[in-house]
């Protein structure tokens, strides 16, 4: 994906991502990397099997989103620039054995990446390779996987970005059909330009490219932190905890659990007593040698007419 902006005095900046799925990685390192770029992968104990390669100046500004991550899916929040921030996900669902059922704490994981993205009016862009089939995007036949994904999709209330009817898998013998898709919430909503399956990889899977045009005008969130009452904030807290308490057992698989719940609360408290407020950006146009003439043209000839 090419993610597009306009970036004030600096003019249109592009950077081009990858998000993909069963990426080729020994020992542990993902390989075949452009210099110019840098890869994520998930942190697990199993080979990850997602990934997304971003440009290094990107890669600086981004990190990986723990609370919606698995060795199954990775997301990343890409902070492009004071005015847009962006939510990247990769995700591979699995379909060995002739698994129909969508694995659940991808499905769980998912449904809270779109719930926090909605608490931040984030946009959020999924690739996913779903392994199912279904005439929501384009498929010629139907099958459980399929219509268990389109469930899901509408469950969450995401657009399928796929256009056209061309198969994003083709193998050696020929079979060919669509299972790669992209999705997008509402607040990505028509920032998804071209989309169209592009050429050969190094597997069975066709390239998908599009571009996401983040424009020039976009809302972010904002609270006011001046005046809020920390003395309120910490009572919300406490009586969150004590209608709810966390695991105070120190296993480690609790660890994760805890610090989801407490960032939890955390925002639902900061919404209790200090609302975000929405906010619209709009950067200025662009400057440029042809505009910086143009200018000194018109004072030249203003001076003229003025004398």
């Amino acid at each position: 994906a090419v993610v597009s902006t306009q970036s004030g005095h600096y003019g249109r900046a592009q950077h081009e991502v990858l998000m993909g799925q069963e990426p080729y990685i020994y020992k542990n390192k993902l390989v075949y990397v452009p210099q110019t770029h840098q890869g994520f992968i998930p942190h697990h104990k199993e080979q990850p099997r997602t990934t997304i390669i971003l440009p290094k100046e990107l890669a600086k500004k981004s990190f990986i989103m723990g609370a919606f991550t698995n060795r199954d899916m990775l997301t990343v929040k890409c902070n492009i620039n004071k005015d847009n921030r962006i939510l990247l996900c990769s995700i591979y669902m699995a379909c060995g054995n002739n698994q129909q059922e969508i694995d659940p704490e991808i499905q769980l994981k998912i449904t809270k990446l779109v719930k926090y993205a909605d608490e931040f009016s984030l946009p959020v862009y999924i690739a996913t390779d779903c392994n199912g089939h279904h005439p929501q995007w384009n498929s010629k036949k139907c099958n459980s996987r399929g219509t268990k994904v389109a469930n899901l999709i509408c469950q969450l209330d995401l657009n399928i970005e796929n256009k056209g009817n061309s198969p994003t898998f083709v193998n050696t013998r020929g079979y060919n059909s669509i299972i790669d898709i992209t999705l997008t919430n509402k607040h990505a909503k028509n920032t998804i330009k071209t989309w169209k399956v592009g050429g050969t990889s190094l597997s069975d899977h066709k390239m998908i490219k599009f571009e996401i045009n983040l424009g020039n005008a976009t809302t972010s969130t904002t609270r006011n932190f001046k005046a809020i009452n920390w003395g309120d904030y910490q009572n919300e807290i406490k009586k969150m905890i004590e209608e709810r308490p966390f695991i105070k057992k120190t296993d480690p698989k609790n660890i994760e659990s805890n610090v989801n719940f407490m960032n939890e609360l955390m925002n639902k408290a900061l919404n209790k007593v200090c609302p975000l407020v929405k906010i619209t950006h709009k950067s200025k146009a662009p400057w440029s040698k042809e505009a910086t003439t143009l200018k000194k043209k018109y004072i030249k000839q203003k001076t003229k007419l003025l004398l």
